[in-house]
């Protein structure tokens, strides 16, 4: 699984920051902050990847700002003990879009699940889960 230890720091052509896994997919820093904070299991390291009036899409309901992150996080990793390992990153202006293996205690664990991040400089502004 990925974790803050096998990641490390990269750049692209751009000169923006990345991270790369240590399976070779190399993520925009506020994306792998959020792959390393659900695996830890720590809903209050997964509101951080977000900015201030960061929203999350999922399972049909919005959540908005840092404590609705906190509380959806926490939900979401009790309910589920998931973890995810990125398979593949697209993106461009901002928008990455993630394709990862989740596993947890669901019905068809596991699945690849797409993720549509939209970032600022400081971290995630928006997230839609199955996008």
């Amino acid at each position: 699984m990925l974790d803050a230890e096998n990641i490390k720091m990269a750049s692209q052509s751009s000169g923006s920051p990345r991270e790369a896994s240590q399976s070779g997919v190399s993520l925009p820093k506020p994306v792998a902050d959020y792959v390393v904070a659900k695996n830890a299991h720590d809903p209050d390291a997964v509101a951080r990847a977000f900015v201030a009036g960061g929203v999350v899409h999922d399972e049909g309901k919005v959540h908005r700002g840092q404590s609705e992150i906190v509380e959806w996080a926490r939900d979401a990793m009790n309910r589920y003990r998931m973890t995810m390992t990125p398979l593949s990153v697209d993106g461009k202006d901002g928008k990455s879009l993630l394709t990862a293996r989740v596993e947890g205690n669901f019905p068809g664990s596991p699945i690849e699940l797409k993720f549509s991040f939209e970032l600022s400089g400081e971290g995630i502004r928006s997230l839609k889960v199955g996008a």
